[in-house]
């Protein structure tokens, strides 16, 4: 953020000073640079990086004091590969042993260990795991039981494949004809084969020697013991299912049986009727037309009530036993008019009421009209239409026939595997102890040593010790990715040395007797809608939304703070968080409202407003401490609209609270002075993205920070009032930006004017000051240097060698391009 410093509350000059990261007292902002050094806010057409900090080289004062309150010895390791012929290493390496050298030299309680050969590395894991393997015996006593109990399950696993691919072998076993069985033995093979790879993963997670993983290797535990239960569960409850139907129907009176065979027989007899009521398909036409059509309409009458009987026995059986309808024979293939239909056998019964049903009107409806060619041709047709009814029957008949036989008999091998999973259930004592298993290893306290086997595989690493707490520090925290313009120049990425902050703060941790504070990263964003036009732009997003904070959230993890998220707009309830620390609240950017929907009706989204307001109130009574994240922000309006600025949420609180409002939608930039010409400067897009801060202020936080390296991106402006009521507000800076003519601020429109004007990134234009800088905003205006029509649209120029306009912006002229209006 930039602060205007203007104490009185009255109209600011636009040249006025701006600061960076105001500290507003009151305990509102006092813990702010302990917890976050610099703020990168998402910039300009929505791009995005992670919060982050960057270092300064040489042994800081914040340093010296940690290293004054350590009681012991602290070592240090560094843990290399050496390599003459990377010259980036030789340096990092250098560096980071200057650095060393140095707190080395600032206390006889520091201890650096060079680790560079593979004997060393094998030394420096002896030693972490004598310090902290004590720590995994509940994880190594579970891992032992798991794969005890991987091995039995193993073993019944392999016994149980087996005896079903013999039943699955056997066309005439009573469970190979159902398809749901051969689904079983499928699974029973994934799953004997699954823990058998089970056995070589967490044996690698787990070594005799090095660094064991207990906590990846339980995670992983945990997932296979949830899935083994829900897969064994089924397949105990499918084959309980198959237990219950071959003890009903392998009995000699099995009603369901027995039912099967009356309902052929009672659909063959239905089909009789019917072709003899009609006559035979190749039988002449009788002289009396009517009276077969006749006779076959009340036939079908009949043999719709029988049908319907018919249907309902048999699912009455697929009602006692569900299961039964997986068998091969429970469905088959019938003709509906010229199209084959694959259903069931209560199914093909249904679908010859129905036919029958609609011949029946029919052939009323044509008796009615007594046409003799509509009679004559009725009859052909019933009488061909009958054909295919008595092939539906018959493939009826088939299928309950070989069904019924199926059922009723029964072989050995699938007796044997149907009686085990009848007595108790197949796996119920397997079930049960890998249910206990999963409540051992849910039960687990969390591990460290994990995560430091993984950070030790890493290149270039720092082990931290200070008794028995480590810490691990990986290269990209020591030399991160410098963040700001690109170096074109350069395949490798620009670096910068964070190695005290990262040092620093590791020592701070593993010093300490408890968790420093409660960090709480409250965020506003509303879910999707579940159903949205396609013609709506997408909802608008916080600019700092709260998985942008991913790796400051890993790094105050790190420095031992407690860190929780929320999300007001989908957590009603404040997140439970460790008591007797104190809290600190950072607010980020609530999400804008969504436009209204132009094409109709539609659930409107939720927005930030009073509600949320009020929790936030709240918050800051119980707490005191907050810090308030804010930039400047420009999102682009819906169905092409110009761009717009969203309201900062946090304003009313700001100011009714404290005095303050941020002014998002005014950017601060700043342009170079030009020695050729005369109150001249040149503007570049690099400048415009990533602002140049000249250091940190001489209050505790900014001292704190004195030698590094900082760069703002879409920095915005605070505004400060006066105080309300009798309330004493103190406006502390930490890292400031000059006042000095150079640095301006300039409205969204006037920003996207500037970048139309810059056709080519690496381009710069020339800017000319006026001779008296404006105390209010201006708008953007053009002066023609020559004739001519002058158009300057907020989109691309494209560059030209033409005559060219100035546009005042802000008490600058910006010479560019004129595009005639035929253009």
């Amino acid at each position: 953020m930039a602060v205007n410093a203007n104490k009185s509350g009255e109209a600011v000059d636009a040249g006025k000073r701006f600061a960076i990261g105001a500290n507003v007292a009151l305990s509102v902002v006092v813990a702010a640079a302990l917890l976050v050094a610099i703020n990168w806010i998402a910039s300009l057409k929505h791009w995005r990086k992670d919060l982050a900090t960057v270092g300064n080289y040489g042994l800081s004062d914040r340093t010296r004091t940690i290293l004054d309150g350590a009681k012991g010895d602290i070592e240090l390791s560094i843990v290399y590969e050496p390599n003459d012929k990377d010259k980036n290493q030789k340096e990092y390496i250098s560096r980071l042993q200057e650095y060393c050298d140095e707190l080395a030299g600032y206390t006889k309680r520091f201890k650096v260990t060079h680790v560079a050969t593979d004997r060393q590395r094998e030394q420096l894991v002896a030693d972490i795991s004598g310090s902290v393997g004590g720590e995994a015996g509940a994880h190594k006593e579970a891992i032992e039981a798991f794969q005890r109990l991987r091995a039995d399950l193993e073993a019944e696993l392999s016994q149980r494949t087996a005896e079903a691919v013999a039943i699955q072998s056997n066309r005439d076993a009573w469970l190979s004809g159902f398809p749901r069985f051969a689904q079983i033995v499928l699974t029973l093979q994934e799953m004997r084969d699954r823990v058998a790879d089970l056995k070589g993963e967490i044996e690698e997670l787990t070594p005799q020697s090095g660094l064991p993983k207990y906590g990846e290797a339980a995670t992983k535990a945990k997932e296979a013991v949830d899935a083994l239960t829900t897969g064994l569960k089924k397949i105990s409850t499918q084959m309980t299912q198959f237990t219950s139907l071959s003890q009903e129907t392998t009995r000699p009176d099995s009603e369901y049986i027995q039912a099967l065979g009356e309902v052929a027989t009672a659909a063959r007899g239905v089909a009789t009727k019917l072709r003899t009521s009609v006559g035979a398909e190749g039988d002449e036409v009788p002289a009396d037309v009517k009276a077969p059509l006749k006779a076959f309409a009340d036939a079908c009458v009949e043999a719709a009530g029988t049908l319907e009987r018919l249907v309902s026995r048999v699912e009455r059986f697929a009602d006692a036993f569900p299961i039964v309808q997986t068998h091969a024979d429970w469905n088959a293939q019938i003709m509906s008019g010229p199209l084959p239909l694959q259903i069931g056998v209560g199914g093909v019964l249904q679908e010859t009421g129905r036919n029958l049903e609609k011949m029946r009107l029919q052939i009323l409806g044509i008796l009615d009209k007594a046409d003799p060619n509509e009679l004559q041709a009725a009859l052909v047709g019933v009488r061909r239409n009958t054909s295919s009814l008595e092939q539906n029957i018959a493939v009826c008949d088939e299928i309950l026939t070989s069904l019924a036989n199926g059922l009723s008999k029964m072989d050995g091998e699938s007796q044997a595997l149907l009686d085990a999973a009848g007595s108790g259930g197949l796996f119920a004592t397997t079930i049960t102890s890998l249910e206990t298993t999963k409540k051992q290893l849910d039960e687990l306290p969390e591990l460290t040593l994990g995560d430091i086997a993984d950070k030790l595989r890493e290149p270039n690493t720092i082990v931290v010790k200070y008794n028995k707490e480590l810490r691990v520090i990986g290269f990209d925290e020591i030399w991160p990715i410098r963040q700001g313009p690109a170096d074109s120049d350069s395949d490798e990425p620009s670096r910068s040395f964070n190695g005290d902050s990262a040092i620093g703060s590791a020592i701070l941790a593993v010093t300490a007797d408890k968790k420093f504070a409660n960090i709480v990263f409250v965020g506003y964003e509303p879910p999707a809608p579940q159903q949205r036009s396609p013609f709506m732009p997408p909802p608008p997003r916080s600019s700092i939304p709260l998985e942008q904070t991913n790796l400051l959230r890993e790094r105050l993890v790190a420095s031992n703070y407690n860190v929780y998220q929320w999300n007001l707009a989908q957590q009603p309830d404040a997140p439970a968080i460790e008591e007797g620390l104190k809290t600190i609240h950072v607010f980020l950017p609530p999400a804008p409202q969504a436009a209204p929907n132009p094409f109709g009706p539609q659930t409107p989204q939720a927005s930030f407003g009073d509600a949320e307001r009020a929790k936030v109130r709240e918050m800051l009574s119980q707490s005191g401490r907050a810090i308030f994240l804010a930039g400047w922000e420009v999102m682009a309006s819906p169905f092409g609209g110009p761009p717009t600025t969203p309201e900062y949420g946090y304003n009313p609180i700001l100011e009714s609270e404290f005095g303050l409002r941020v002014d998002n939608g005014t950017r601060v930039i700043k342009v170079v002075p030009d020695t050729k010409t005369e109150r001249g400067f040149t503007l570049s897009l690099p400048m415009i993205l990533w602002l140049p801060t000249l250091g940190y202020s001489d209050s505790p936080i900014g001292k704190s920070m004195r030698g590094t390296r900082s760069l703002a991106n879409s920095a915005c402006v605070i505004d400060i009032m006066d105080p309300p009521g009798e309330a004493t507000v103190d406006v502390d800076s930490i890292l400031r930006i000059p006042d000095r003519e150079e640095y301006i601020g300039t409205s969204t429109s006037e920003l996207m004017s500037i970048f139309s004007l810059l056709n080519d990134p690496k381009a710069n234009s020339n800017v000319i000051q006026l001779e008296k800088r404006p105390t209010a905003s201006f708008s953007a205006k053009a002066e023609a240097d020559a004739d001519g029509d002058v158009s300057l649209p907020l989109g691309f120029v494209p560059p030209m060698k033409a005559d060219a306009a100035l546009l005042t912006i802000n008490g600058y002229k910006f010479r560019a391009p004129i595009v005639s209006a035929e253009s």
